[in-house]
């Protein structure tokens, strides 16, 4: 009897290992894929981000601080941050504090003049669409912030869809789940939900090209992006982008600028290098 349970209990032995082995597989594979991230290099000038393809590439450029920066001292970064002070010295809590202080921000997007952050950009985007590469913005906003952002781009240039590939606009409200998430004149707009699952949305509904190339200056949206598309089966470069316009000095400043001055003549032609005086703050 003894010699007929062996070979059962070799079987059953064997056939434990396997199903242990198989299932630490399992597991380790699962880990791999969960730690899969793309590689994200760190540079100081836009242009490293930009080189000769076969064409087929597809730039995603932030707005903000990689593609073009306030004049002046007004929604600057550092500004951002003393808006913010601003309201915890009244006494409001942190979030509510950068909540308001995001709001001011909105309310002047459209009022305050932009630049290029770096002079060398347009040219470096024009000559990617002529190579027959698409170029994108790729935004935190919502899609309901599209005028003020083409507001902004005309101080660029006289219109700003002459900046950006257009080709896919016709998608418009592309996210089956947000309904703030879409493009409009080359923008995606994410609807301040997270960058690299709407650009996953987006690539579903257009189709992979052979090469990936984001940048950004916020490392939480570089990481967003890393940890989605390291999994898609193209060439990915990611760039978190150390933006000069971060390094810039905020000139002193007053505490208080209304929105009044803001619109007014005076404040959009000097575009808030000069401060008001203090006053309530409708909005700045």
């Amino acid at each position: 009897m003894a010699s007929l349970l062996q070979p059962l209990a070799l079987v059953r032995n064997a056939a434990s290992q396997y199903f242990r082995a198989g299932w630490v597989g399992i597991i380790f594979f699962a880990l791999l894929s969960l730690s899969a991230r793309a590689e994200v290099k760190e540079i100081s000038h836009i242009a490293d981000a930009f080189r000769p393809g076969n064409g087929d590439t597809l730039y995603l450029l932030d707005l903000d601080d990689t593609t073009y920066t306030p004049v002046g001292v007004v929604l600057t970064a550092s500004w951002l941050q003393r808006e913010i002070q601003f309201y915890q010295r009244q006494g409001y809590k942190n979030e509510e504090a950068v909540r308001l202080a995001k709001e001011d921000q909105k309310a002047g997007t459209s009022l305050v003049k932009v630049r290029w952050v770096e002079d060398v950009l347009p040219n470096l985007i024009a000559d990617a669409k002529k190579s027959g590469s698409k170029v994108l913005g790729l935004t935190a906003r919502p899609l309901d912030d599209q005028p003020s952002t083409d507001k902004q781009l005309s101080s660029l240039v006289p219109d700003g869809r002459q900046i950006w590939s257009n080709d896919s606009d016709g998608l418009g409200h592309f996210s089956e789940k947000f309904p703030q998430v879409g493009i409009q004149q080359g923008i995606i707009y994410c609807g301040n939900q997270d960058k690299g699952q709407v650009l996953k949305e987006y690539l579903n509904k257009v189709g992979l090209p052979k090469r990936i190339v984001f940048v950004d200056d916020a490392w939480k949206r570089v990481n967003a992006v890393a940890n989605v598309i390291a999994r898609l089966p193209t060439q990915v470069e990611i760039y978190h982008y150390d933006s000069p316009s971060k390094k810039l000095q905020t000139p002193p400043i007053r505490d208080s600028v209304p929105l009044s001055w803001l619109t007014s003549r005076e404040g959009c032609n000097d575009n808030l290098k000069q401060v008001a005086p203090e006053g309530r703050r409708e909005a700045f």
